[in-house]
């Protein structure tokens, strides 16, 4: 809070965040208290989240469950079952997973 006091100084700031999440991973471990670790992930969102800096990370599909929708989805467009063909390609896109249909199958790749 001092940094940003002193004329918003941003990246002494980060630099504190920073600090705090380096002492966090030199000195927590399996055997320190939830109390500790709840405490120090608090402290860590909390001064992230007053700089806008995003800690959510978004749960990214794995390729195993990519490669089995995409046969699921192909599957359903041999029986004509187009809506679920289109639901599937919803599904992967939301998830940022981008479907190129080219004569030699399905091609894909993350956006």
């Amino acid at each position: 809070m001092a940094a940003l006091d002193d004329d918003f100084n941003t990246a002494d700031a980060i630099a504190v965040i920073f600090e705090l999440v380096k002492l966090a991973n030199t000195h927590c471990s399996g055997d320190s208290s939830k109390t500790l670790l709840q405490s120090m992930h608090e402290r860590i969102a909390t001064l992230c989240d007053i700089l806008g800096i995003v800690t959510q990370k978004k749960e990214e599909i794995l390729d195993e469950e990519i490669e089995r929708l995409i046969e699921e989805r192909q599957q359903a467009r041999k029986n004509k079952d187009f809506a679920r063909s289109d639901e599937i390609r919803n599904m992967l896109h939301a998830q940022g997973i981008i479907l190129e249909d080219t004569r030699e199958g399905v091609r894909w790749k993350r956006s």
